[in-house]
C-alpha cells in the first residue's frame, strides 16, 4: 500500500471514528494492537484502525464539569471495543457499517425496557389511562361535597394540512379554505416501570439467584455464631408468612422514596421538586443489591412540584395494585427454572428520610402533636426523650380508614392531631403494618442530623469570626508552655463510666478546659480551631474513607457528604481530641471538665459505632441505649442552650429498629442517595415537565447497560490500562521491584519459622545435603508495591500501609514495611509482608490503675494507642483483616516517650475488642 493512500486511510479512520463518537482523533505512528495487523481480515480491511494516539474533547476547557480523566476512561473505553473486535474471527471489517441512530443501537443492545405511560394531573396528581373516553379536565374529588380538580389534561394543538394533501387542483381554481384539525395532547404523563418487568430481567441474569442463595448460607455462618448480619435475621422478615410450596422463590423487596432538585442541588431562586420511587431487592447482599444496575426505578413524579400526602397516594396507587398481585404469587422464567419458578413478593420495608417516609406511609409530619412514626410520643413531652407505647397495627390501619372515609377536611386534620396517623395507600397490603414496616433511615437521622447537630451547634466548631480574640484563662500564668490547653471552670454533674470508683483529684486542676471560653460561648476557640484543623491533616485515612476540608468549620467548603460526617466522628475526632486535651494518661481526672467532654464525645462515636456496625450481638444493642442515654444526660451541663429535636426521639428507637432489620447500614438511604446524583447527570431537555420522562428512559437504558457483562468487561480493561499506564510512567522502579533480592538472615528466619509451621518438609537455605522428600527455601524473593488480600490492598506507603491482622488467635496491629513473593515448593509463588508490630499500650483492664478512665475513652472511641517497635514480624495475605487509620504521635505524646502511634481500625465492628483476644 502507497504511502498516499495509507494517509487517506487514515484520515478516513479519523473520519469514521469522529461520526460515531462525536470527537476529534488524531491518528499517529503507533499500533494500537498487533492482533489487529495479524487478523486475516482486519489486515486487509481499509478501514483497520492500526494507529491511534490520542483524544482532545472539543472545547473541553469551556465545558464546566470536565475533566481529563473522565475523557481518557472514555476514549480508553472505545480503544477496548476496538481491541475485542480484533480479537473475534468475526468481527465487522468495516466500522462503516455500525448504526448510527442511538435508537437502533439500544434496540441491538436490548436495552429497551417496558414502561407504563398514564396521563397525570398536574394538580392533584391522578393517573388516568390513555383512552379515547378519558375526560378533558380531571374530575377527583377529594370528598364527596367538594367540587372537582377541574385541571385540564389536554393541550390543544392544531394540525395543518397542505394543499398537497388534498390532491390534484386545477391550475386556475381558487384553493380551497382548510380548516386545521384540533387534537388534545396530555399536558402531563407520568411513566413507571412495573415491579414483574424489573423481576423478569433480574432473575434472568445468570449470577441472582447463586447469589441469593450464597447469602444465605454466609449469614447462616454468622447467625450460629450468634451475630446479626442481614435482615434476613431481623423480626420483620422472620415474621412474615410465606406461601409454602415447592421451589418457591420468596422475594422481599424495599421501597425508597425521596424527593430532588432535578437540575441538581444549584440555588437559583426557583423552587422545583421531582421525586423517585425505588425498588432494591433485599434477598441479595449488600454488595449486589445496592449497585444502580440492579436498582428499579419504579417511577418518577413530575414537576415542578412534590405531591402532598393525599395526592401522592394516585402515584402509590398502581404500585400497591401489582403488589397484591405479586403477594398471590407468580410464575416467572429465571435462569435456573426457564420454564418458570413460583415468586411470591412483599414489599417489607420504606425507607427513605424523615419527611419522605412519613408522607409514604401516612403518619403526621416531625412537627405535630403526634409527631413519631413508632410511638405515640408527644411533641412537648420531647425533652424529656422517653419512649412511649408502641404503635399497633390494629389501631394505626383503623384510625387511617377513619381519616380516608372522613368526609371534610376538619375530621381529616382533627384525626391527625389525636393519633397522628392518616390514609395511605400501603394500608392495602393485607400484611403491612405501618409502623413495623417503615425504616428510620439512619444517614439522615445519624450522621445528618444527630452527629451534624452536634458538631455545629454544641460545639459551634467554626462560628469564630477572624478578629476574635483568643480563649481568655482563669488565673496567673500557666507553668507549661503549651497555649492549647486551658483552664477549667467546675461543673454540677458528674460522669461515671461502668466502674463506681473514680480516680483521685490530680494535682492539676487548675488546668482543666474552659466550656464557654469561645466565641459567643462556644467550646471552641479559635486556637482550639487552629490545632484541630492542624492535627486533622496529619490523620492518614485509608482508602474508602472520605477525606475532610482543610478549613473544616468554615463555611465557604459548602456543605459536608454523610459519609464525611461519618469519618469524621469515627477516625478524626478520635485521633485528634485525646492529643489536644490529654496531658497524661494516669492523670486524668473524672470529676474535671476535660474527661466530661471527652466521655461525652466517646458515647456519641461508640453510639456511631453500633448503628454503623456489619454485624453485631444482642449485647451491642443494649450498649448502644446505655451510651445514648449517658451522652443525653451530660451534654445539657456541657453545652449551654442545648435543645432536644425530634431527630434525638427517633434516635431511641434504634434499638428496636436494630432488632427488626438487622445492621441499619443494610437499610440506610445511600444507594437512593446515589441514584438520585446518577439521575440529576442525565441530559435533559431542561424542561421541567419533561425532565421526568428523559430520566426515567435514559436512566433504565444506562441500568441495563452497566448490568452487561461485556461493559463490565470493558470498565475493568480500561481500570487495567490506567494502572499499565501509571507503572509505564515509573519504568526504573518497576524494573528495580522485578529483581529478585536475597532476604537478609533475620527476614529469612523470619519467613522460615513461617513457613515451617505450615509445612514440616522444608529446610534452611544452610542445610547440606537436602534429605530426600524435603524442599529448601531460598530467600529469594521480589520486592511488590502492594498485595491483594482477599479484596484489601495492602502496600507499603502510606494510606495502605497500617494493619490490623488476626495471628494465633488475637488481633495485632502493624506498620507494613516491604511486600515480598517468594517461590513455595512445586514452583507455587506466594506473597507476604514484613510489618513493624505495634504494641497496645493500654488494652482495656478491670482493675483500678491510674490509666483506667483514659484506658476506658480509648475503649468508647474504639482506638488503640501504641508503640511502633523496631522488633519485625511477617504475616501472610490471609492475616489481614482490615487497614487502619493512623496518626504518628510527637515524643512524650499520651505517655510514650517515642514512636508513638494512634490507629482505629476501618473493620465496621460495633466495639473494639482491645484486649487482644479473638
Amino acid at each position: 500500500m502507497g504511502s498516499c493512500e495509507h494517509e487517506e486511510n487514515q484520515s478516513e479512520l479519523a473520519q469514521l471514528v469522529t461520526s460515531k463518537f462525536g470527537t476529534t482523533v488524531e491518528l499517529r505512528e503507533r499500533q494500537l494492537t498487533t492482533a489487529v495487523h495479524r487478523h486475516p481480515i482486519l489486515a486487509d480491511s481499509p478501514h483497520t484502525p492500526p494507529l491511534i494516539i490520542s483524544y482532545r474533547p472539543p472545547c473541553a476547557n469551556n465545558v464546566p464539569g470536565t475533566n481529563g480523566t473522565l475523557s481518557m476512561t472514555a476514549i480508553q473505553m472505545i480503544i477496548n471495543i476496538l481491541n475485542l473486535a480484533a480479537s473475534h474471527s468475526n468481527v465487522i471489517p468495516h466500522i462503516a457499517t455500525l448504526p448510527q441512530d442511538p435508537r437502533t443501537l439500544i434496540s441491538r443492545a436490548k436495552l429497551d425496557v417496558e414502561l407504563t405511560e398514564k396521563i397525570c394531573c398536574c394538580v392533584c396528581f391522578r393517573l388516568f389511562d390513555l383512552h379515547p373516553t378519558t375526560p378533558w379536565r380531571c374530575d377527583y374529588k377529594r370528598f364527596k361535597d367538594s367540587a372537582p380538580c377541574h385541571e385540564e389534561l389536554f393541550i390543544k394543538k392544531k394540525l395543518y394540512k397542505g394543499h398537497k394533501d388534498l390532491g390534484d387542483l386545477s391550475y386556475y381554481s381558487k384553493p380551497p379554505k382548510i380548516c386545521p384539525g384540533i387534537v388534545g395532547v396530555p399536558r402531563c404523563v407520568f411513566l413507571s416501570q412495573s415491579i414483574l418487568t424489573w423481576l423478569k430481567w433480574l432473575l434472568s441474569m445468570p449470577d441472582t439467584e447463586k447469589a441469593m442463595e450464597d447469602w444465605i448460607s454466609t449469614n447462616q455462618d454468622l447467625k450460629d455464631q450468634g451475630y446479626s448480619s442481614d435482615i434476613q435475621h431481623g423480626e420483620v422478615f422472620k415474621d412474615a408468612k410465606w406461601r409454602k410450596r415447592t421451589d418457591m422463590l420468596k422475594l422481599a423487596v424495599s421501597l425508597f422514596v425521596d424527593w430532588f432538585n432535578p437540575r441538581g442541588n444549584k440555588i437559583s431562586g426557583k423552587v422545583e421538586s421531582t421525586g423517585v420511587l425505588v425498588l432494591s431487592c433485599l434477598n441479595l447482599p449488600p454488595t449486589v443489591r445496592n449497585k444502580l444496575s440492579h436498582l428499579c426505578i419504579a417511577g418518577i413524579t413530575p414537576g415542578p412540584y412534590s405531591p402532598d400526602p393525599q395526592t401522592f397516594n394516585h402515584i402509590l396507587s398502581p404500585l400497591v395494585d401489582e403488589l397484591i398481585r405479586l403477594d398471590a404469587g407468580i410464575l416467572i422464567p429465571t435462569h435456573q427454572f426457564p420454564a418458570g419458578r413460583f415468586v411470591q413478593v412483599k414489599l417489607l420495608c420504606v425507607y427513605g428520610d424523615v419527611l419522605a417516609t412519613k408522607k409514604v406511609v401516612g403518619f403526621a409530619s416531625h412537627s405535630a402533636t403526634k409527631f413519631c412514626s413508632f410511638c405515640h410520643a408527644e411533641q412537648g413531652k420531647i425533652p424529656e426523650l422517653r419512649l412511649s407505647r408502641r404503635r399497633e397495627k390494629s389501631e394505626t390501619t383503623s384510625a387511617a380508614s377513619d381519616s380516608k372515609n372522613s368526609t371534610s377536611e376538619t375530621a381529616q386534620d382533627d384525626i391527625l392531631k389525636a393519633t397522628g396517623v392518616r390514609w395511605s395507600e400501603l394500608n392495602r397490603l393485607s400484611y403491612w403494618d405501618p409502623s413495623r414496616h417503615v425504616v428510620l433511615g439512619v444517614m439522615h437521622n445519624w450522621l445528618e442530623g444527630i452527629l451534624q447537630g452536634h458538631f455545629r451547634y454544641r460545639w459551634n466548631f467554626g462560628c469564630v469570626p477572624p478578629n476574635q480574640a483568643k480563649k481568655k484563662r482563669r488565673g496567673g500564668p500557666r507553668a507549661k508552655s503549651d497555649s492549647n490547653k486551658q483552664r477549667r471552670i467546675t461543673i454540677v454533674s458528674a460522669m461515671e463510666i461502668d466502674e463506681t470508683e473514680e480516680s483521685d483529684e490530680s494535682d492539676n486542676d487548675d488546668e482543666d478546659i474552659l466550656l464557654d471560653g469561645g466565641f459567643g460561648g462556644s467550646f471552641f476557640s479559635e486556637d482550639d480551631i487552629d490545632r484541630f484543623r492542624t492535627l486533622m491533616k496529619q490523620v492518614t485515612l485509608p482508602p474508602g474513607v472520605p477525606h475532610l476540608p482543610a478549613n473544616l468549620g468554615n463555611a465557604k467548603h459548602g456543605k459536608l457528604k454523610a459519609s464525611q460526617w461519618h469519618a469524621l466522628f469515627v477516625f478524626i475526632i478520635p485521633l485528634v481530641l485525646c492529643e489536644m486535651y490529654v496531658d497524661e494518661s494516669a492523670h486524668l481526672n473524672m470529676s474535671s471538665n476535660r474527661y466530661k467532654f471527652l466521655v461525652n464525645t466517646a458515647h456519641l462515636v461508640a453510639c456511631t459505632n453500633v448503628i454503623f456496625a456489619r454485624k453485631f450481638k444482642e449485647g451491642d444493642m443494649k450498649r448502644f441505649e446505655m451510651y445514648y442515654k449517658k451522652y443525653s444526660d451530660s451534654v445539657g451541663g456541657l453545652f449551654e442552650g442545648v435543645k432536644i429535636q425530634p431527630n434525638h426521639h427517633f434516635a431511641l428507637h434504634i434499638p428496636q429498629q436494630m432488632a427488626a432489620w438487622g445492621p441499619l447500614a443494610g437499610v440506610a438511604e445511600f444507594p437512593g442517595e446515589r441514584l438520585i446524583g446518577f439521575l440529576q447527570k442525565i441530559n435533559t431537555n431542561n424542561k421541567i415537565d419533561e425532565m421526568h420522562r428523559s430520566m426515567i428512559t435514559r436512566g433504565c437504558h444506562l441500568q441495563r447497560m452497566m448490568a452487561n457483562p461485556d461493559y463490565s468487561r470493558l470498565v475493568q480493561a480500561s481500570s487495567k490500562q490506567d494502572e499499565q499506564d501509571e507503572q509505564g510512567n515509573q519504568s526504573t522502579t518497576r524494573k528495580r521491584g522485578r529483581k529478585s533480592i536475597r532476604l537478609v538472615s533475620s527476614r529469612y528466619m523470619l519467613l522460615f519459622n513461617l513457613v515451617a509451621s505450615r509445612d514440616t518438609a522444608v529446610v534452611d537455605r544452610q542445610t547440606f545435603p537436602v534429605p530426600r522428600g524435603r524442599w529448601v527455601l531460598s530467600g529469594e524473593v521480589i520486592r511488590l508495591r502492594s498485595i491483594n488480600c482477599g479484596g484489601l490492598i495492602v502496600g507499603s506507603m502510606p494510606p495502605r500501609n497500617c494493619v490490623v491482622a488476626m495471628v494465633g488467635g488475637k488481633l495485632r496491629y502493624g506498620l507494613v514495611r516491604h511486600c515480598y513473593s517468594y517461590t513455595h515448593n512445586r514452583g507455587e509463588v506466594r506473597e507476604f509482608m514484613v510489618v513493624s508490630s505495634i504494641t497496645n499500650r493500654y488494652p482495656k483492664v478491670t482493675t483500678a490503675i491510674p490509666s483506667r478512665p483514659f484506658r476506658y475513652l480509648l475503649f468508647l472511641f474504639g482506638m488503640v494507642v501504641g508503640k511502633v517497635e523496631d522488633e519485625e514480624e511477617v504475616i501472610e495475605p490471609s492475616q489481614v483483616v482490615s487497614l487502619a487509620a493512623y496518626r504518628l504521635l510527637e515524643k512524650n505524646t499520651l505517655s510514650i516517650p517515642e514512636n508513638g502511634i494512634a490507629l482505629i481500625p476501618r473493620g465496621y465492628d460495633a466495639h473494639l475488642n482491645i484486649t487482644g483476644n479473638e
